[in-house]
């Protein structure tokens, strides 16, 4: 039934709890796909730890094609696409949903943010970054 300004009689529509219903539209779809990390957010362990690993893995491509002048800008734009799509994607799935993953990308793209196109950062400490973005991020020590 079709809601013209109106709520149905018994009342708004629920949030469902299934993470995977109510994707309709061609936008919801591409904001699922922003908002989950192109699918880590599905991971069935850890789908933060693999947004992160998304994150590590954009900083490596940027390093790869010596873009690193332009990593902050890739940063800005994940951080303002991925406010619309986790915000688009909470009124589908409800506030919080663990399949949101754009902001483990975005927090961990800014972890080498001070170094990309700097610093050729070694293994150890690209995995010290990561290892030390997940801590804080799962601990969420007061600021």
């Amino acid at each position: 039934m079709e809601s013209f300004g109106y709520l149905p009689r018994n009342g708004p529509p629920k949030k469902s709890t299934d993470q995977t219903a109510i994707v309709k539209t061609r936008s919801d779809w591409a904001a699922v796909a922003v908002a989950t990390a192109g699918g880590a957010g599905f991971a069935p362990a850890a789908p933060g730890t693999a947004g992160s690993v998304v994150g590590v893995l954009i900083y490596l491509l940027f390093e790869g094609l010596n873009l690193g002048a332009y990593y902050l800008h890739a940063i800005i734009f994940f951080f303002v696409v991925g406010i619309w799509a986790s915000s688009r994607v909470e009124h589908l799935w409800g506030h919080d949903a663990q399949r949101i993953v754009i902001d483990e990308v975005v927090g961990q793209m800014i972890t080498f943010g001070f170094a990309a196109g700097r610093y050729q950062l070694s293994g150890v400490e690209i995995t010290a970054g990561f290892g030390l973005f997940r801590l804080f991020d799962i601990v969420k020590p007061f600021p």
